[in-house]
């Protein structure tokens, strides 16, 4: 098995919390949790006080902010450690005897996972073995799978950042542990989710995970729950995983949304949008092609667009180290509309004095004008970003109209991409570049990190020829770490 990696100066000295896994860095019970270890969502607070307990180090091009080690299971909050050594112990059990693909699951709840209780609610509660069961398929015999769950299985409705983020540190030191025999048989991870902010999750796993990330991840998801007469749990399931087995052995790799039954497939997250809360079909990418399609039972396999146009640029290199995100996004949303008071826009924006304000216009890239001249005017006063996005999936920013280029005019970043892809690079850039505006950016409008840009997108002229200067393509990886923990722990003052 890989070796461990050490500690260093960079460490939270807090005390260990005696051995309790959720108890914080001081011996605390952190938000949310009973005196029982019982996690209630409902009472949890992203901003209350946490004492981290495990490995940190910082980023040369953020030295003032700590960032959660992602191969230290002593930063999980909301997964039990033990539960992932053991997933780890099982994988190698199943690989020491069988030449089975290896999988792991990861539990997060949403309606794939909800079954009725005493009060008639839906409510999550499936195990991953029972899913894994009703899907059948053989799915057993051809795959060795283990899970591990977050401590509280939760709708999908009340996601936070800060559990995506444990299961992208539980993923990154499983990986990272598995012994090259293991590895060579390891198709991915698979985490059950349900479909509100499925997209929105994936998103911000692939964001954290990186544009280099060594290994695949499916999000699955259903609109129907295991009790209905008609489900898509089954399909949805057996597709997902077969999905992964296939980028294995096409030795690819990509975060992916399982989802739509025969017709659906696997969809691009930071490209894709829910858009039916009924039908089967979902989700919708028209912005992206699917990784891969259902229908005709996978026989066209993997489409290599997006291969091909968000990973011919990275370089041996690119180091593999995940971002953990945690907390709130520095953002707010304003969409445009009839009737909006541009009094209330101006005392709004400066009052809430956001990192960022993402615009959402209408469908030509317009915005009413007095509203805009009001929102400008409070940005400028509080040095707040704004940026505008095209509500639309595969949406245009460069629209010709007179009212679309008065946005530009002003000082208002366009975004080709969707909204909830912009939130989560947002986030990540905040925590790469602090506040860097210049660099931030550039990340928004020049990079193609996860496959959030359309197919038409290319990097505007300024970008590549940034890129050019660097005698070589760098857009899709900027500002990823390209050195080891410990290069960057010694560019920083560390020992």
């Amino acid at each position: 098995m890989p070796k461990s990696r050490s500690k260093d100066s960079s460490v939270c000295e807090a005390a260990k919390a005696g051995g309790v896994w959720y108890l914080d860095g001081a011996g605390n019970l952190p938000s949310g949790f009973d005196e029982d270890g019982n996690f209630h969502p409902a009472h949890y607070d992203p901003g209350a006080p946490y004492v981290l307990k495990g490995k940190t180090f910082r980023l040369v091009s953020n030295p003032d902010t700590p960032i959660e080690d992602p191969f230290d299971l002593d930063n999980l909050r909301f997964i039990d450690p033990a539960d992932v050594r053991t997933a780890l112990e099982n994988l190698e059990k199943i690989s020491a005897t069988s030449e089975k693909e290896l999988i792991c699951m990861i539990a997060t709840g949403g309606t794939i996972a909800m079954k009725k209780n005493d009060k008639g609610e839906l409510v999550p509660g499936i195990s991953p073995d029972y899913l894994l069961q009703f899907a059948g398929g053989n799915l057993e015999k051809n795959f060795g799978l283990v899970s591990f769950s977050l401590s509280t299985l939760i709708d999908s409705s009340q996601m936070k950042i800060d559990y995506i983020a444990d299961v992208v540190i539980a993923m990154s030191w499983l990986y990272d542990h598995l012994s090259k025999i293991a590895r060579n048989k390891f198709c991915g991870f698979f985490v059950t989710h349900g479909t509100d902010t499925l997209a929105l999750s994936a998103t911000y796993a692939n964001t954290m995970l990186g544009a280099n990330c060594p290994f695949s991840v499916g999000f699955v998801a259903a609109q129907k729950t295991t009790e209905s007469r008609f489900t898509d749990v089954g399909v949805n399931f057996t597709y997902g995983i077969n999905m992964l087995s296939e980028l294995r052995r096409s030795r690819k790799y990509a975060v992916f949304l399982s989802i739509g039954g025969t017709s659906g497939g696997a969809f691009i997250p930071a490209a894709s949008l829910k858009v039916s809360d009924t039908d089967v079909n979902a989700f919708d990418s028209p912005g992206r092609h699917k990784v891969m399609d259902s229908s005709d039972f996978l026989l066209k396999g993997i489409d290599l667009d997006f291969f091909y146009k968000n990973t011919q640029n990275m370089t041996v290199d690119d180091v593999f180290q995940p971002i953990p995100l945690r907390w709130f996004v520095p953002l707010t949303t304003l969409h445009a509309r009839i009737g909006a008071d541009p009094n209330k826009l101006y005392s709004y924006v400066k009052e809430i004095h956001e990192l960022a304000i993402v615009l959402v216009t209408y469908g030509g890239f317009t915005f009413d004008r007095q509203q805009i001249d009001a929102i400008v005017r409070a940005a400028k006063e509080t040095n707040t970003i704004l940026m505008a996005v095209n509500p639309f999936p595969s949406g245009r920013t460069d629209h010709l109209y007179a009212d679309a280029l008065y946005m530009k005019q002003q000082g208002i970043i366009p975004i080709h991409s969707l909204e909830h892809a912009v939130y989560a690079k947002v986030k990540w850039a905040q925590t790469v570049f602090g506040d860097d505006f210049e660099k931030i950016r550039f990340f928004l409008t020049g990079t193609n990190f996860i496959g959030e840009q359309p197919n038409e997108w290319t990097p505007p002229i300024e970008v590549i020829q940034q890129n050019m200067k660097l005698w070589s393509w760098r857009v899709r990886t900027y500002g990823q770490p390209r050195e080891s923990l410990e290069k960057l722990h010694t560019k920083s003052g560390s020992k």
